[in-house]
């Protein structure tokens, strides 16, 4: 199967699935070398896969562990540059619960080798991740609200002023 990352006219295409794992009030982050900024842990879904399916693999790439994927909580449309790319993303967000014994992964902060790229995830308190560069940058108003809704569908836009709007289909697309 192949990744779906596509350059389509003066963008890149990304189709991506994350996960959302939060444990006892930290939430979990990921980054790579040479960037200056976190995100959460997941990857490009492949053809003919579905994003659940895609993020219960990239856990296992990443993690090494089999993990029980929730309800999707957030479609994010996320339009960015990056080293001087264009980027039209599509993230979506689920939460994430680990098995009753993940062994390493508990511990503040951790390494994994994948590929020819090294992943260093830590454990971020809710009040740490202000301090943070988190991509994309609303993922930390999003992250705060003590009672997440049960789905939303973001459209983040980067290139002009950051703007934020936002969809829930439970009260009929009114922001």
């Amino acid at each position: 199967m192949t990744d779906i990352s596509r350059q389509i006219g003066n963008y890149i295409f990304n189709y991506r699935a994350a996960a959302i794992i939060e444990y006892l009030r930290k939430i979990l982050f990921v980054t790579v070398p040479n960037a200056d900024f976190w995100f959460i842990p997941g990857g490009r879904v492949q053809s003919g896969e579905s994003t659940v399916a895609a993020l219960r693999r990239e856990m296992q790439e990443e993690l090494g562990l089999r993990v029980t994927v929730g309800l999707l909580r957030w479609v994010i449309e996320n339009f960015f540059t990056m080293n001087g790319l264009k980027f039209h993303e599509l993230g979506f967000y689920f939460p994430v619960s680990l098995p009753p014994h993940p062994g390493d992964v508990l511990q503040d902060s951790f390494y994994r080798q994948l590929e020819d790229e090294e992943l260093h995830f830590q454990w971020f308190s809710l009040n740490e991740i202000q301090s943070l560069d988190v991509r994309p940058a609303l993922l930390k108003t999003k992250l705060l609200q003590p009672t997440p809704t049960p789905f939303e569908h973001i459209i983040f836009d980067t290139r002009k002023n950051p703007k934020l709007e936002t969809k829930n289909p439970n009260n009929g697309g009114k922001k």
